[in-house]
Protein backbone atom coordinates (compact mmCIF):
# COMPACT_ATOMS: atom_id res chain seq x y z
CA UNK A 1 0.00 0.00 0.00
CA UNK A 2 3.15 2.12 0.82
CA UNK A 3 4.44 1.80 -3.11
CA UNK A 4 0.81 2.50 -4.11
CA UNK A 5 0.82 6.02 -2.64
CA UNK A 6 4.22 6.41 -3.13
CA UNK A 7 3.58 6.10 -7.21
CA UNK A 8 0.65 7.73 -6.99
CA UNK A 9 2.13 11.27 -5.37
CA UNK A 10 5.03 10.16 -7.85
CA UNK A 11 2.68 10.63 -10.81
CA UNK A 12 1.17 13.49 -9.74
CA UNK A 13 4.60 15.74 -8.60
CA UNK A 14 6.01 14.29 -12.38
CA UNK A 15 2.77 15.76 -14.10
CA UNK A 16 2.87 18.89 -12.35
CA UNK A 17 6.58 19.74 -13.11
CA UNK A 18 6.67 18.31 -16.92
CA UNK A 19 3.04 20.81 -17.32
CA UNK A 20 4.54 23.81 -15.26
CA UNK A 21 8.18 24.23 -15.22
CA UNK A 22 9.72 22.15 -18.28
CA UNK A 23 6.71 23.03 -20.19
CA UNK A 24 9.23 25.14 -22.69
CA UNK A 25 12.08 22.87 -22.31
CA UNK A 26 13.39 21.02 -25.41
CA UNK A 27 13.35 17.23 -23.73
CA UNK A 28 11.03 16.86 -20.93
CA UNK A 29 10.45 14.04 -18.54
CA UNK A 30 7.11 11.76 -19.28
CA UNK A 31 5.73 11.54 -15.88
CA UNK A 32 2.93 9.53 -16.81
CA UNK A 33 5.45 6.78 -18.57
CA UNK A 34 7.80 7.15 -15.81
CA UNK A 35 5.60 5.92 -13.18
CA UNK A 36 3.66 3.72 -15.74
CA UNK A 37 7.00 1.82 -16.30
CA UNK A 38 8.32 1.73 -12.56
CA UNK A 39 4.97 0.13 -12.21
CA UNK A 40 4.91 -2.75 -15.09
CA UNK A 41 9.04 -3.17 -13.63
CA UNK A 42 8.35 -3.26 -9.86
CA UNK A 43 4.54 -4.72 -10.03
CA UNK A 44 4.04 -6.76 -13.02
CA UNK A 45 1.45 -6.18 -16.23
CA UNK A 46 -1.96 -5.43 -14.34
CA UNK A 47 0.09 -2.68 -12.28
CA UNK A 48 1.56 -1.17 -15.37
CA UNK A 49 -1.56 -1.62 -17.17
CA UNK A 50 -3.31 0.37 -14.61
CA UNK A 51 -0.95 3.02 -14.13
CA UNK A 52 -0.23 3.66 -17.52
CA UNK A 53 -4.67 3.76 -17.78
CA UNK A 54 -4.84 6.66 -15.33
CA UNK A 55 -1.69 8.67 -15.75
CA UNK A 56 -2.53 8.41 -19.53
CA UNK A 57 -6.07 9.81 -18.82
CA UNK A 58 -4.98 12.48 -16.67
CA UNK A 59 -2.64 12.87 -19.38
CA UNK A 60 -5.62 13.44 -21.82
CA UNK A 61 -7.00 15.80 -19.57
CA UNK A 62 -4.13 18.31 -19.36
CA UNK A 63 -2.76 18.34 -22.71
CA UNK A 64 -6.47 19.15 -24.50
CA UNK A 65 -6.09 18.04 -27.93
CA UNK A 66 -6.04 13.80 -27.25
CA UNK A 67 -8.73 12.10 -27.13
CA UNK A 68 -7.85 8.78 -25.22
CA UNK A 69 -4.40 8.28 -27.13
CA UNK A 70 -2.10 8.89 -23.96
CA UNK A 71 -4.87 6.92 -21.84
CA UNK A 72 -4.68 3.87 -24.60
CA UNK A 73 -0.99 4.08 -25.23
CA UNK A 74 0.29 3.98 -21.66
CA UNK A 75 -2.11 1.10 -20.74
CA UNK A 76 -0.80 -1.20 -23.86
CA UNK A 77 2.91 0.38 -22.61
CA UNK A 78 2.98 -0.52 -19.13
CA UNK A 79 1.08 -3.98 -19.74
CA UNK A 80 3.54 -5.18 -22.21
CA UNK A 81 6.28 -3.90 -20.50
CA UNK A 82 4.90 -5.53 -17.28
CA UNK A 83 4.37 -9.09 -19.42
CA UNK A 84 7.95 -8.67 -20.39
CA UNK A 85 9.84 -8.06 -16.65
CA UNK A 86 8.15 -10.95 -15.29
CA UNK A 87 10.03 -13.35 -17.91
CA UNK A 88 12.67 -11.94 -17.61
CA UNK A 89 15.12 -11.07 -14.55
CA UNK A 90 13.74 -7.34 -13.86
CA UNK A 91 15.88 -7.36 -11.16
CA UNK A 92 19.54 -7.12 -12.86
CA UNK A 93 20.76 -3.14 -13.81
CA UNK A 94 20.77 -3.54 -17.43
CA UNK A 95 17.29 -5.27 -17.64
CA UNK A 96 15.74 -2.41 -15.81
CA UNK A 97 17.42 -0.15 -18.23
CA UNK A 98 16.85 -1.45 -21.53
CA UNK A 99 13.24 -2.30 -20.31
CA UNK A 100 12.92 1.29 -19.82
CA UNK A 101 14.34 2.57 -22.92
CA UNK A 102 11.71 0.14 -24.69
CA UNK A 103 9.03 1.22 -23.21
CA UNK A 104 9.76 4.52 -23.84
CA UNK A 105 10.29 3.77 -27.57
CA UNK A 106 7.11 2.14 -27.40
CA UNK A 107 5.46 4.89 -26.09
CA UNK A 108 6.61 7.01 -28.69
CA UNK A 109 6.09 4.90 -31.71
CA UNK A 110 2.75 4.24 -30.45
CA UNK A 111 1.46 7.98 -30.09
CA UNK A 112 3.25 9.23 -33.07
CA UNK A 113 0.83 6.42 -34.78
CA UNK A 114 -2.00 7.01 -33.03
CA UNK A 115 -1.85 11.16 -33.86
CA UNK A 116 -0.71 10.21 -37.15
CA UNK A 117 -4.16 8.24 -37.67
CA UNK A 118 -6.36 9.66 -35.45
CA UNK A 119 -5.74 13.60 -35.45
CA UNK A 120 -4.24 13.90 -38.93
CA UNK A 121 -0.91 15.37 -37.30
CA UNK A 122 2.29 14.95 -39.25
CA UNK A 123 4.42 11.81 -38.86
CA UNK A 124 7.84 13.65 -36.88
CA UNK A 125 10.86 11.53 -36.78
CA UNK A 126 13.67 12.67 -35.51
CA UNK A 127 16.48 10.31 -34.51
CA UNK A 128 18.37 12.61 -32.50
CA UNK A 129 15.46 14.04 -30.12
CA UNK A 130 14.06 10.25 -29.81
CA UNK A 131 17.70 8.99 -28.77
CA UNK A 132 17.86 11.89 -25.89
CA UNK A 133 14.25 11.28 -25.17
CA UNK A 134 14.60 7.70 -24.84
CA UNK A 135 17.94 7.83 -22.49
CA UNK A 136 16.16 11.20 -20.46
CA UNK A 137 13.51 8.47 -19.83
CA UNK A 138 15.50 5.16 -18.77
CA UNK A 139 17.40 7.18 -16.48
CA UNK A 140 14.61 8.38 -14.68
CA UNK A 141 12.67 5.52 -14.95
CA UNK A 142 16.09 3.68 -13.31
CA UNK A 143 16.03 6.04 -10.61
CA UNK A 144 12.69 6.20 -9.54
CA UNK A 145 12.84 1.99 -9.23
CA UNK A 146 15.78 2.59 -7.23
CA UNK A 147 14.07 4.58 -5.04
CA UNK A 148 10.66 3.17 -4.72
CA UNK A 149 11.67 -0.20 -5.12
CA UNK A 150 12.22 -0.80 -1.02
CA UNK A 151 8.45 0.46 -0.63
CA UNK A 152 7.35 -2.21 -2.81
CA UNK A 153 9.48 -5.17 -1.77
CA UNK A 154 12.69 -6.49 0.28
CA UNK A 155 14.19 -7.64 -3.13
CA UNK A 156 17.31 -5.18 -4.35
CA UNK A 157 18.49 -4.63 -7.74
CA UNK A 158 21.74 -6.34 -9.22
CA UNK A 159 24.55 -4.60 -10.19
CA UNK A 160 27.11 -6.43 -12.66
Amino acid sequence: MKGLLSGGILLLMLLLLQTTVLSNSFLKPDGALVVTLVFALLKGPEYGAGAGFFGGLIEDGLSGFSKGGFCLIDLLTGWIIGYAAEKMNSKNFFVLIGSAAVGAALQYFGLSLYFYLSEGLKWKFHFQFLAAELALQSLLTAAAVFILRPLFSEETILLP
